[in-house]
C-alpha cells in the first residue's frame, strides 16, 4: 500500500485545494499537478518545516507570483524569501531530522487560512496576477 501525506495545493489567485501526495511516483504526481517537472526546497525549523514543490520553470515561463504559498512559507519558517514562489504550489509538511515529507501540520494549515484572508494579502495577489491595479498595504498588513 502507498504511503500517502496531506498538504495544500495552492494556485497564483489564492485558491487553495487539500492535495493527497504518494510518497513514492512523487514526479510522475507532481508533472500531473505542476504542469511540468517538479522543483523540491525545504523551508522552516526542525519543529515546523514545509516541503515546497513548484514547477522548476514557473517564473522563467511567465507564471504569476504566488503571494499567497511565499507568505505562508515566510512565516513558517520565521524569516523572508529574498524571491517569490510563482505559479502553482503544493505545501507538505516536512521532518527534517529523517528528511521525511509528513502531513502538514493543523498550524500550518492554520497559518495558510489566516493569510488568505488578510486583505492586504488578497490585493497583492491579484496585483502579482494580473487582475488589480498596484494596492496600496493597510496598516498592521501580513504582506
Amino acid at each position: 500500500m502507498t504511503r500517502t501525506v496531506t498538504g495544500v495545493h495552492i494556485t497564483p489567485d489564492g485558491n487553495r485545494t487539500d492535495a493527497t501526495v504518494p510518497t513514492d511516483n512523487l514526479t510522475d504526481f507532481f508533472k500531473k499537478h505542476l504542469g511540468g517537472w517538479p522543483e523540491y526546497a525545504h523551508y522552516g525549523t526542525t519543529d515546523s518545516a514545509v516541503c515546497v514543490v513548484v514547477h522548476e520553470t514557473s517564473m522563467s515561463n511567465g507564471h504569476a507570483a504566488n503571494v499567497l504559498a511565499t507568505k505562508a512559507v515566510e512565516r513558517i519558517m520565521g524569516g523572508g524569501l529574498s524571491y517569490n514562489l510563482h505559479g502553482a504550489v503544493v505545501l507538505v509538511g516536512y521532518q527534517p531530522r529523517t528528511d521525511t515529507l509528513i502531513n502538514l501540520s493543523e498550524d500550518q494549515r492554520s497559518i495558510i487560512e489566516a493569510l488568505a484572508q488578510d486583505e492586504d494579502v488578497r490585493a497583492w495577489q491579484m496585483y502579482m496576477a494580473g487582475m488589480t491595479a498596484s494596492p496600496t498595504p493597510h496598516r498592521g498588513s501580513a504582506a
